[in-house]
């Protein structure tokens, strides 16, 4: 968990503002599992990066989740990019 933390930080860090919409949100619950796909644009904006300040992300999550004693967790996410805009290296530091 603070694996993930760190990389969410660190990616994040550079950045001068981001905004991530996720929604249309399809959950299969099978016990003490489920499935859920859901559509997602997010910007990120740097306005310090060569190329241009912002750059835009559209896609759809697949997460697998289970059940724990301490509420639902995302056991594995997969991301699948339908389309960018704008200059990437926005998003890499």
């Amino acid at each position: 968990r603070e694996a993930i933390k760190t990389r969410i930080r660190r990616a994040l860090e550079p950045l001068d503002r981001t905004q991530h919409l996720v929604g249309n949100h399809l959950v299969v619950v099978d016990g003490d599992r489920a499935t859920c796909s859901s559509y997602l644009q997010s910007q990120h904006v740097r306005r310090t990066a060569e190329g241009g300040p912002n750059f835009i992300v559209a896609g759809r999550y697949e997460d697998r989740l289970i059940r724990t004693s301490n509420g639902w967790r995302i056991e594995f996410r997969r991301l699948s990019v339908w389309w960018t805009e704008g200059n990437a290296r926005v998003t890499r530091g």
